[in-house]
């Protein structure tokens, strides 16, 4: 989908293009002051580095990571309908232009802040609430931690995703909650 309401500066040469948007929105998604460069232009192996600063609702940056171009979300369960909640993030991403670009060739790094987030049954089972989250995402693998609630019961979460084809497990999540005479039925 196109980024809209671009605006920004940019210097050329016959080597490489460096662009420095101001910001711009994607649906209700909004980028702050990015840096894009690109560069290997006098060569057959040209490159481009993105570093994009995104805040905006959560269901929609969920949405947009389940594109079937990167089609990172099928594989945890998620329905972007079901999310709510809030996100500020830091992504940067580094690929090779070509133009059949595949997921493997493509260097992302993404730090979020996740607020208020509530997420229907399909996660855990269970209706998650209050979350509050800090999430990395790699090539490799996602990494989130934070609390919520789970089943109206308070908890501490820690997944992780690997996305490594040799990887020893594939999903590990650690649920920690008060033990409370309630707690337990709620949760099974």
């Amino acid at each position: 989908p196109p980024v809209e309401g671009v605006s920004g500066t940019g210097t050329f040469d016959e080597k490489s293009f460096h662009l420095r948007p101001d910001g711009g929105s994607l649906g209700e998604l909004e980028a702050g002051k990015s840096v894009i460069d690109i560069t290997g232009l006098d060569t057959d192996d040209e490159r481009i580095a993105l570093h994009v600063p995104v805040t905006g609702p959560l269901q929609q940056a969920i949405a947009l990571l389940a594109h079937p171009r990167l089609d990172l979300v099928d594989a945890l369960g998620l329905d972007p309908a079901e999310i709510e909640g809030h996100a500020r993030a830091d992504a940067e991403f580094r690929f090779p232009l070509l133009r059949d670009l595949t997921f493997d060739e493509v260097d992302v790094a993404v730090a979020a802040r996740l607020q208020d987030v509530a997420v229907g049954p399909s996660l855990l089972g269970r209706e998650v609430d209050d979350g509050t989250l800090s999430l990395q995402v790699t090539g490799a693998g996602m990494h989130a931690e934070g609390t919520l609630d789970l089943a109206g019961v308070p908890a501490a979460i820690d997944w992780t995703e690997n996305f490594e084809r040799d990887a020893s497990y594939e999903t590990l999540v650690k649920l920690e909650v008060h033990n409370s005479k309630g707690a337990a039925r709620a949760l099974l």
